[in-house]
């Protein structure tokens, strides 16, 4: 199970990647479109608090993830892990 977790941590920040290309095409309103409004206002202050947002929301998620390995597996939590 701890790969697929993995796999899953480290995808998730390509749901903030596509997100401006989906919100084009399909023309629903968040986060990508808001992003592309402020590009093309070159509002520099919009930009930084939609990359600081990003960016904070990936470092909450990769530490709910280190969090949930030791859940997963106790070894991690004791800091053992045996090199076979």
């Amino acid at each position: 199970m701890i790969p697929q977790f993995t796999a899953f941590a480290l995808n998730f920040g390509g749901m903030f990647a596509g997100n401006l290309l989906v919100e084009m095409i399909y023309g629903y309103p968040g986060m990508g479109s808001l992003l592309a409004y402020v590009m093309g206002a070159l509002d520099i202050f919009g930009m930084q608090a939609i990359f600081t947002f990003t960016a904070t929301m990936l470092l909450l998620a990769n530490f709910a993830a280190d969090i949930i390995y030791g859940i997963l597996d106790p070894r991690i939590r004791r800091g053992i892990v045996e090199v076979a």
